[in-house]
């Protein structure tokens, strides 16, 4: 078993790894006792959509599981890189989503300053990367097959 620190750094996922990571935890934190989601204003957005700490937990947990699943069996199977991608692209939807819901107070004008959740648009960004990387994956094992 390769040890954790270079299987993150493993062919330059880092990124990937932290990034998922980082949507298991939340997903975690809004999974653990107590409800996350009547501590403050910003998350309004997330309940008038319909969402509680449970649903959007779980669905954090769901993509981030199924990414880090992909990124640990990457190279195994030769379909990695689309999995990987297709993780990407779930894991850009859910911090533009994180980061326009936690920006919808202030938009909305029912907070008067706006969320550091902005910060999320820089794992947003991060996945876009994740996914251009993927696809040049894709286009390589391609190749490489012949």
């Amino acid at each position: 078993m390769m040890p954790i620190l270079e299987l993150v750094d493993k062919h330059g996922r880092a990124a990937e790894w932290i990034t998922s990571m980082m949507i298991f935890v939340f997903g975690l934190t809004l999974l653990a006792p107590g409800s996350t989601m009547d501590t403050s204003v910003s998350y309004r957005a997330f309940i008038i959509v319909g969402l509680n700490d449970i649903s959007l937990g779980l669905l954090a947990l769901f993509i981030a599981t199924n990414r880090l699943v992909a990124l640990y069996r990457n190279g195994m199977w030769k379909r990695s890189p689309i999995i990987r991608g297709i993780g990407a692209v779930a894991g850009l939807g859910f911090w533009v989503g994180i980061s326009f819901a936690f920006c919808w107070p202030y938009v909305a004008g029912i907070s008067e300053a706006p969320s550091t959740a902005t910060v999320y648009i820089v794992a947003a960004f991060a996945e876009i990367l994740a996914a251009y990387r993927s696809g040049i994956d894709v286009r390589n094992s391609r190749i490489a097959a012949g």
